[in-house]
C-alpha cells in the first residue's frame, strides 16, 4: 500500500509540475509596430511577446496616442508545421480604426501594414528570437 501510496504521491508532482514544463517551451517573439507617415519611420516600439499570451503597446506622435492590443495564439495546422495566429486592435486616440489578424508559421517572420485616410502606415511585425525555445 506504500508503495503504491508513493507512486501515486510522484504521479501527482509530475502531473502539478507539467504546466510549469510546457510554460518553459513557449517560443519568445520580437514585436515592432511602427508609424510610418509617407516613406518615413516617425515612431517605432518594439517589445518582445510569448506565445499564448497578450501583447500591449503604444507610443505618441506630436500630439495623436497609437495603441497596438494583440494576442499571440497556436493554432490548428496541418500538422507539417506549427502556425500562429496574432489577433490585434489598432487605435488611434482611443478609437479602434483596425482589428486585423495574421497566421503565420511559428519559426517565420510575419508583417501587417495598415493604411489610414492620409499617408499614415501602421506596420507591425513579429520574429521569432534566435536562442529562444
Amino acid at each position: 500500500m506504500k508503495r503504491f501510496a508513493a507512486v501515486t504521491a510522484l504521479a501527482m508532482a509530475l502531473a502539478a509540475s507539467a504546466p510549469a514544463f510546457a510554460q518553459d517551451a513557449r517560443t519568445t517573439y520580437q514585436l515592432t509596430a511602427s508609424v510610418i507617415d509617407g516613406e518615413r519611420i516617425v515612431a517605432a516600439v518594439h517589445t518582445q511577446v510569448i506565445e499564448n499570451a497578450p501583447v500591449e503597446v503604444s507610443m505618441t506622435v506630436g500630439d495623436i496616442t497609437w495603441a497596438f492590443h494583440g494576442d499571440l495564439f497556436t493554432i490548428q495546422g496541418d500538422g507539417a508545421s506549427r502556425q500562429m495566429m496574432l489577433e490585434a486592435n489598432l487605435s488611434r486616440d482611443g478609437l479602434t480604426i483596425a482589428a486585423p489578424s495574421m497566421t503565420f508559421l511559428s519559426d517565420h517572420s510575419a508583417m501587417i501594414q495598415v493604411s489610414g485616410d492620409d499617408d499614415t502606415v501602421i506596420a507591425v511585425s513579429i520574429s521569432p528570437l534566435d536562442g529562444r525555445p
